[in-house]
């Protein structure tokens, strides 16, 4: 029975339980990389944006100078454009804030859930003879049992 507590723990390292979360650690950080690079792309989409509306607004003011009565409408479609690039801003800002957050608690999850199993295995190799007392005494009381019917057998009386 000793020989298979061994080879439980032996399978179950705290080595391996460190491995195991270091590789999902190291696949959580490729996943929020991944998030972040698609961020940093919806953000260089936000720039290039940015310059089109620009660009957009100097020929605006270009054709202005030639139309003194566009101002108010150059100044509605101005103030909706950065309306625009602001909402992007904010969306782009919490989805990364909301990524972080949650991958926080999940780490942390995954440290307590280590930290379980690593006290798990820390207890079973303290107790290795633990699960035998039981097994010890059953067939302890079995042996017992089957002396006295058998001296009762050889009185006569069974």
């Amino acid at each position: 029975m000793d020989s298979i507590m061994d080879r439980i723990a032996e399978k179950i390292s705290a080595q391996d339980l460190i491995r195991a979360n270091s590789q999902a650690e190291t696949a959580e950080a490729a996943r929020i990389k991944q998030e972040a690079e698609q961020y940093r792309r919806q953000l260089e989409e936000i720039r290039n944006n940015d310059k089109e509306y620009r660009q957009q607004l100097d020929e605006y003011m270009k054709q202005s100078k030639d139309y003194s009565g566009d101002f108010d409408a150059i100044a509605d479609k101005l103030a909706q454009n950065d309306q625009k690039i602001h909402d992007i801003g904010v969306q782009t800002y919490r989805n990364v804030q909301a990524v972080v957050e949650k991958s926080g608690d999940k780490t942390m999850e995954e440290l307590k859930e280590i930290e379980r199993r690593i006290e798990t295995v820390t207890a079973i190799s303290d107790n290795k003879n633990g699960g035998l007392m039981p097994i010890v005494i059953i067939t302890l009381i079995v042996s017992l049992a089957d002396l006295v019917i058998n001296v009762l057998r050889l009185l006569g009386i069974i």
